[in-house]
């Protein structure tokens, strides 16, 4: 059974296999949205890198996390919030998905390139302060397949 046949509870993540990788993300995530009380070195880090074979969930995961990360429900991720619902939704002014592309611009997860003129987007939006929640998350799909002026590019920001 996959995971989008199973109904969404408060605080799932919808991850079957990983869940040492789930516990480990959790532990990050404030307990609200809403508790400033953690110190920074309790909070998320700047970055993180979702490493393994193809198909295993790299993505869903990432996604999993950004959606907890940005929920403002009181289990994230809620799935009925203002954030969840923009997320699922696919338009979240705080959530950039990254995908390699095509010469013609369109995604091409098998033969494109992440490219020049998307790092300087990303690099623009990431200066830009969080319109919803506390956080912008970036998720860039197959940095593998970043071409060389891409990957300066973004180098330079780090």
């Amino acid at each position: 059974m996959s995971a989008s046949q199973h109904p969404h509870r408060p605080g799932s993540w919808a991850i079957y296999g990983h869940e040492w990788a789930v516990r480990l993300l959790q532990r990050v995530i404030p307990s609200t949205q809403h508790d400033q009380t953690l110190p920074p070195r309790y909070g998320p880090r700047h970055a993180y890198l979702f490493l393994g074979s193809a198909q295993i969930g790299k993505t869903t995961l990432a996604r999993s996390f950004a959606a907890a990360l940005l929920c403002t429900g009181d289990q994230p991720p809620c799935g009925t919030c203002r954030s969840c619902s923009l997320l699922a939704h696919g338009n979240h002014p705080d959530f950039h998905l990254v995908q390699p592309l095509d010469r013609d611009g369109g995604v091409d997860r098998a033969n494109g390139l992440l490219r020049a003129e998307q790092a300087a987007e990303l690099i623009h939006a990431a200066a830009l302060r969080p319109l919803e929640g506390r956080y912008r998350i970036f998720l860039l799909q197959d940095a593998h397949l970043a071409n060389d002026t891409f990957a300066n590019k973004l180098l330079k920001t780090l």
